[in-house]
């Protein structure tokens, strides 16, 4: 799979991880204030970016995108255990981060 189609599905990916459930039952969307739109602003600027010719953008806003599902992972709310949403949002993250890396290594 080329890199700019990899980052773009990562991109894609963590857009759609908001809406699975983070943490017990509630969603991404339900628990945060300001860290849901961030991560869904990024999700969009990494997909709308992985097609771009400088793939820069795209590369710091996976990286950003991944340390903040990280964080959400480790600092996560009291009495709620961690759901899948919350992994495949950190794997999205990941593999956006990848393939944005892998478009820079052929720009």
């Amino acid at each position: 799979m080329p890199a700019r189609a990899f980052t773009a599905l990562g991109g894609l990916a963590l857009l759609a991880s908001l809406f699975l459930p983070w943490y017990s039952v509630l969603s991404a969307w339900q628990s945060f204030q300001v860290a849901d739109v961030l991560l869904g602003t990024l999700a969009l600027a990494i997909v709308a970016f992985a097609f771009r010719r400088f793939p820069g953008p795209a590369t710091v806003f996976a990286a950003l995108a991944a340390v903040i599902v990280a964080v959400k992972l480790v600092w996560r709310p009291e009495d709620l255990g961690t759901s899948y949403g919350v992994w495949i949002a950190l794997a999205a993250a990941l593999a956006a981060l990848v393939g944005a890396r892998g478009i820079a290594g052929r720009a």
